[in-house]
């Protein structure tokens, strides 16, 4: 078979790829530093979970760099439906998805140091940034300084020194390496769980015994004991992201 031949081949059957997944109604997208399932969501007009149902993954995944992913678009059949059950749902929650497109934009656009490629964590500088936003008010999926729910604060602090945690505090306790309670430094998560045995919330430890993070409605951002009777009984777990 000739050179041509085969390169009309390969020209056909790249055409064919384009066409399929045309009709399937995606599009695709190469993963850059910082991206993640939600800010790709609402880029494209779609949810988080159509693209995460699109690519047999989480929705709490870290998205590798460089992996090339489908992203369904808006005219597609599944994601219209999908659609449609997004606005009956925001209709229905109409004050926690105000919260939501109020809090979460501001992650990617309110400094740019959030995109800088840092070699090593300035553990101090990640700690002080913790420590400032004490007395933020808790948001329920809050990303940014109008309010922040246990694990949009930790993803807020460490996005500032260029490390995307994902929106979860069970999928934050997958990051990093583990450590033991006796050999917390400041920086680390720590995890404990708040119904069950499951873990339901995440917290940074800052030195001297202290934890910084987002308690709850009415209290917001703040700093406790991690000795206190509530989150010694409470404790998990505790991880080093770098």
């Amino acid at each position: 078979m000739t050179a041509k031949r085969l390169g009309k081949i390969a020209l056909w059957i790249a055409i064919l790829v384009s066409s399929v997944a045309a009709s399937a109604g995606t599009t695709s997208h190469k993963v850059r530093k910082g991206d993640t399932l939600w800010d790709l969501a609402r880029k494209h007009g779609v949810t988080p979970k159509q693209i995460a149902r699109a690519n047999g993954i989480s929705q709490d995944s870290t998205l590798p760099l460089d992996k090339v992913l489908r992203i369904p678009t808006k005219d597609s059949p599944r994601s219209s439906r999908h659609s449609k059950r997004g606005v009956a749902s925001h209709r229905h929650h109409s004050h926690r998805a105000a919260s939501v497109a109020k809090v979460e934009r501001p992650l990617d656009e309110e400094n740019e140091v959030a995109r800088a490629d840092t070699s090593g964590t300035d553990k101090d500088s990640l700690v002080r940034t913790a420590l400032s936003l004490r007395g933020s008010r808790y948001v329920w999926r809050g990303v940014s300084r109008s309010g922040f729910d246990c694990s949009g604060f930790t993803r807020y602090v460490y996005h500032k020194y260029g490390i995307t945690l994902p929106h979860s505090s069970a999928a934050q306790s997958g990051i990093g390496r583990p450590v033991s309670r006796d050999e917390l430094r400041p920086g680390d998560l720590v995890f404990f769980h708040t119904r069950g045995r499951r873990i339901g919330h995440v917290a940074l430890y800052v030195g001297n015994n202290r934890i910084v993070h987002a308690a709850t409605y009415g209290k917001g951002v703040r700093e406790d004991s991690l000795s206190s009777g509530y989150y010694n009984n409470r404790y998990r777990c505790a991880r080093r992201v770098k």
